[in-house]
């Protein structure tokens, strides 16, 4: 995976995987994906949420311009982080919301193993 950091046993993070790549995500028992890409950025798939759900993978879209991430992004990041469970936004494999956004890097998307 381009970019490709694990944050903890339950979420992975990485650049724009391709669809090989995310069906190996779903193999691997990861069960939820977040987008923080426009449509327009390099190596975008298609229909990535298309993909996604003919792999019974939920898929989050959150397109952030990563030139100037906004408050409003970063809300919708811990939205989804909460909708996805409360043992990914509070619990010892939590992730704090901000890493996504801030990193020096940009990255695509978090993908999470429930």
């Amino acid at each position: 995976y381009f970019n490709f950091f694990p944050i903890s046993e339950s979420i992975i993070t990485s650049g724009q995987p391709t669809e090989v790549q995310l069906r190996l995500v779903r193999d691997a028992g990861y069960q939820n994906v977040i987008n923080l890409a426009p449509h327009e950025a390099e190596n975008a798939l298609v229909d990535e949420a298309g993909t996604l759900a003919s792999l019974g993978v939920e898929y989050t879209h959150i397109p952030v311009d990563f030139a100037r991430p906004t408050e409003e992004d970063f809300g919708r990041l811990c939205e989804a982080m909460e909708r996805i469970g409360d043992a990914l936004s509070s619990g010892p494999d939590g992730l704090p919301c901000a890493p996504p956004l801030l990193t020096p890097r940009p990255v695509s998307g978090l993908v999470t193993r429930d």
